[in-house]
């Protein structure tokens, strides 16, 4: 066990954090740039400030269906998509070993598991 390690783990996360945050940071500024490039009428006073504000909202609003509890067939999951993460793709489905779900013998691609691909 390394020395110390509540604070390497705390180290950690905020690299994590860093590394997200400047990722952020590197996306918004290029695709402000590419814009304000582009229409150089957005170049004048604060109208560049306008189209970093104008972009995150946007960015911000298309995030929030990404966090909320509805899935996207309605239905409440309380997860935001955890459930759908370690569920099998909708291509497989769970099976008898050796059969699909068509009842025609196949042989298991993977034998540790109990899927079989459709």
């Amino acid at each position: 066990m390394m020395p110390a390690a509540p604070a390497w783990s705390v180290l950690f996360f905020v690299m994590l954090f860093t590394l997200g945050v400047d990722s952020q940071f590197a996306m918004v500024e290029t695709i402000v740039t590419a814009v304000v490039d582009e229409l150089p009428l957005l170049k004048k006073g604060r109208r560049k400030i306008a189209v970093v504000g104008v972009f995150c909202l946007v960015m911000f609003l298309v995030g929030l269906p990404q966090c909320s509890l509805v899935s996207p067939g309605g239905e409440t999951n309380g997860g935001g998509g955890a459930e759908r993460a370690v569920a099998p793709p909708p291509r497989m489905q769970q099976t008898r070993w050796g059969q699909n779900s068509l009842n025609k013998n196949v042989l298991p691609r993977n034998t540790k598991s109990e899927y079989c691909i459709v």
